[in-house]
């Protein structure tokens, strides 16, 4: 249902240099890249940001463009691509810019869902609005390509893409203690319990997610809610964040629904968008072993063996570290993928990865202390492209 375009692949280039300094400067003033101009994410929004939404659609297993490191030494044949897009990933959850926020329950420590992330209902300006319209081309990308991109956000952001429809419920994996306080004020309303509701002292101004004052009716801020008057402020709050990042969710869509259209996307359930979007949440061993292939030793071998103990054996934000230092992802691809593994003899030297090939060089080892011991300082330590 969907049609391919067909395009010559853009080159780009991206200075990791400058994000890194943008960020040491970040430690201390605490000003995002306000600009979209200084992370790698803004660089590579205002380098493909102008493209049309049907250039981001591309074949199975395919790259849209190809990047230059600049002051780097890597070749693209692959690595570096899938390095970058697992970056704009990890700068989009993190304080570097302004899309994306931790919800209320992870800043107080409170209720389910603690590690997702949530748009933010306070970025509206253009910039905000043209981000949000890249990133529904980045979902075209991912779904068309089968690339993933390493997102770990709240449902409710799939479930509105698919506008299905948001119950307040949702919030209390959101926002627990402002839930919890419209549940109590639902309980003393139909007490008519006026002493509870007082001891409140609330006005008709109300928190949205990231902590910004929203007066919910003309001159709010001067209202007192009382039980006359609470259904009207329990209405109106609970209207005000199920709404509140509406209007971000209409610009991702102007971006992905220019493709692939709504009927479309209606045919899916919101955790099928977000598997075709992000990929298998879960590191699924089994399906990796299927996926690899050996050189110059066989799976019987000892070597070999002690690779799949020790991936198995590891924590789960281990293995995603490990996929990091061979392939340069964050998230196992859908499809059409395939892991080597060449073993040689030089015992001395440190395993290595070709990100580009999807591959690791692994020495022979005497010892499975010495194999283990090895593994666990590359994928530590060795995080950038250095080999291709």
């Amino acid at each position: 249902d969907i049609n391919h375009y067909s395009h010559m692949r853009k080159k780009i280039t991206i200075d990791r240099f400058k994000s890194m300094n943008f960020k040491e400067k970040y430690n201390e003033n605490k000003i995002p890249d306000i600009y979209l101009s200084e992370t790698i994410f803004g660089q590579l929004f205002h380098s493909l940001g102008n493209l049309n939404s049907k250039d981001f659609v591309i074949e199975r297993g395919e790259r849209m463009f190809t990047v230059e490191l600049k002051g780097e030494r890597a070749s693209d044949a692959g690595g570096p691509y899938h390095e970058i897009l697992s970056d704009i990933c990890n700068e989009l959850q993190s304080d570097y810019i302004e899309l994306f926020i931790k919800t209320p329950n992870n800043k107080y420590n409170i209720g389910e869902l603690r590690d997702k992330y949530i748009i933010n209902p306070n970025s509206n300006n253009i910039n905000h609005k043209n981000a949000f319209e890249f990133i529904g081309k980045l979902i075209i990308l991912a779904i068309t390509s089968g690339e993933t991109l390493n997102l770990n956000l709240h449902p409710i952001m799939w479930k509105s893409l698919l506008e299905n429809q948001i119950s307040f419920k949702e919030y209390e994996t959101i926002d627990y203690s402002f839930f919890n306080l419209i549940k109590i004020l639902k309980e003393g309303l139909s007490k008519k319990d006026k002493y509870l509701i007082d001891s409140f002292d609330l006005n008709f101004v109300i928190k949205n997610s990231n902590e910004k004052d929203i007066v919910l009716i003309e001159n709010g801020q001067n209202i007192k809610v009382t039980l006359e008057n609470l259904e009207n402020y329990i209405n109106l709050a609970e209207s005000m964040r199920l709404a509140e990042i509406n209007e971000q969710i209409k610009y991702i869509k102007e971006g992905l629904c220019s493709v692939i259209k709504k009927n479309i996307l209606q045919m899916l359930n919101w955790k099928q968008l977000e598997e075709m979007v992000c990929g298998e949440i879960i590191f699924d061993i089994e399906n990796f072993k299927k996926n690899t292939e050996y050189i110059n030793c066989d799976k019987k071998d000892k070597i070999i063996q002690w690779f799949w103990e020790w991936l198995e054996n590891c924590k789960e934000e281990d293995k995603f570290k490990y996929l990091k230092f061979v392939s340069g992802r964050s998230r196992l691809p859908k499809s059409n993928y395939k892991h080597k593994i060449n073993a040689f003899d030089d015992k001395d030297k440190f395993p290595v990865s070709h990100t580009c090939f999807f591959k690791l060089d692994l020495p022979k080892y005497d010892s499975k202390v010495a194999f283990y011991d090895k593994m666990k300082y590359v994928i530590e330590n060795i995080t950038n492209i250095n080999d291709y």
